[in-house]
Parts: C-alpha cells; structure tokens; sequence
C-alpha cells in the first residue's frame, strides 16, 4: 500500500510538478513549497541571535517576556505570497515546513532552551471551519518535530470571533482582541509549565499575542513566555539605532 501511495504520488509530480509559491519555478527534489533560492532570499530577522531586541521590546512591561524573534520581515512580494498561500489558499503545510525551517535556524542559539510548551494562537471555531485549519497550529507543530516540545493546542479557546485586523489602527487593534482568549480547566500542562513559547504567524504590535498569555496567566501568573512568529510587520522595525548591535 505504501509504494501505490507513493507511485500515485510520483505520478501526479510528473503531470502536475510542484512549484514554488513564490517565483512559480518547478520545485527540486527536496525542496517543499519554496524552492530553495526564494527560501534563501527571505529578509531574515535574526532576532534569535540579539537579545534584546527590539521584538522583545514591544512586550517590555506588558508580559514577562523571556525571549522573541520572528523568521523573517513581512515586507516585499515574496513574503506576501509566503503568508498568503499559508493563510488563504488552504496550503497549511507551508506552516509546518517554516516552523521547521525557524526551529533549525534558532536551535543552535539556544532560544528554545528551557522551553516547556509550545501555545499556537487560537482561531475562533467558526474561523477555523470556514478555513480548514489554524494556520498557527501548523506553524506549531513544525517547530515542535524538531524541538520536540509539546503542542498545547485543545485547552485554550478563542471566545470572540474578532474583526480582521488588518485594517485597524493600532489603538483599534489593542481594543479587538481584549478578553477573547479563555483557558479550559482541564490544562494541568499550563498550570505546571515555567515557560511557554506562544506563536503567531505575523506580529505587528503584539496586542493578539499579549491577551493570549494574559488568559494562560489566570491559571498560573508566574509563567514566563517566549514569542514566536513566521513575520514581524511591526512599525518598530530593525534600525542600527534601536536595538543592540547583532551578532
């Protein structure tokens, strides 16, 4: 059964070969989703390898924060393509394909150390329906195979179906997402976590991610987090002169 699964499967790459989400070229053996040139040219953040740093700094006073970074800056088509085919063009394993992606390029620094669970931003069921999938419960699980720590993803529910925040100014977006996160009594893993890492697939000013661990504290306030996301679209964006120098 497997070699008819993966005959079939040959088949299908010779009629209809795989390309890469972002440039449309015919993707190598090997490749999954972006080939390797458009995966290479993604404007990294590096975050991971600074700390502080300036993503830190938008949680500075608001949680307590350990350690953010994001894999790459949300500017330029090709990233715009990359969240856009994650998000909307039900093409969720390109999630799992960069938290593993990230969670290999962050290893090494360390900032997974310490790590207890791994939280994906919830979507409201009725969002999650109409998509398929949460697209942050992929991401999740990517950096979980190859770090090996735990996805919490069934104890937290997003209780309000909140507007878009696309379009809202930054005021409006810290007033959508008061209050919309709930955690089920059932979550013993959060109530004897110390750290968790939440995720996101693009931050901007980090109202989403900061009620989320504001509902993981009524069960346990002394948890610490870590932030990560695919993209930082924030208006504080990288300049040599506010952040400490990079490694």
């Amino acid at each position: 059964m497997k070699n008819l699964r993966r005959l079939a499967t040959d088949i299908l790459h010779f009629l209809l070969p795989p390309r890469c989400i972002v440039c449309g070229n015919r993707l190598s053996d090997g490749e999954r989703h972006l080939c390797i040139n458009c995966l290479g040219s993604l404007p990294r953040t590096q975050f991971h390898l600074s700390s502080p740093n300036i993503m830190e700094q938008m949680f500075w006073g608001r949680i307590n924060i350990e350690r953010a970074t994001a894999l790459f800056y949300y500017q330029g088509e090709e990233t715009h393509a990359v969240l856009h085919n994650l998000k909307y063009y039900d093409n969720p394993d390109v999630g799992r394909q960069l938290g593993m992606v990230m969670a290999e390029e962050a290893l090494a620094s360390g900032f997974f150390q310490d790590i207890d669970a791994i939280v994906p931003v919830p979507l409201h069921s009725s969002k999650e329906r109409k998509r398929g999938y949460n697209q942050c419960q992929y991401i999740a699980e990517g950096l979980s195979e190859v770090t090996g720590i735990k996805v919490i993803d069934k104890e937290i529910i997003r209780t309000v179906n909140t507007k878009t925040q696309t379009r809202l100014s930054k005021d409006e977006r810290w007033e959508n997402v008061q209050d919309i996160f709930s955690v089920t009594k059932r979550c013993k893993v959060l109530t004897a976590s110390k750290h968790v890492l939440i995720i996101d697939d693009v931050v901007t000013t980090g109202s989403t991610l900061i009620s989320l661990a504001k509902a993981i504290q009524t069960v346990n306030p002394t948890i610490r987090f870590s932030v990560l996301s695919l993209a930082f679209a924030s208006e504080y964006r990288y300049s040599a002169e506010t952040v400490a120098p990079s490694t």
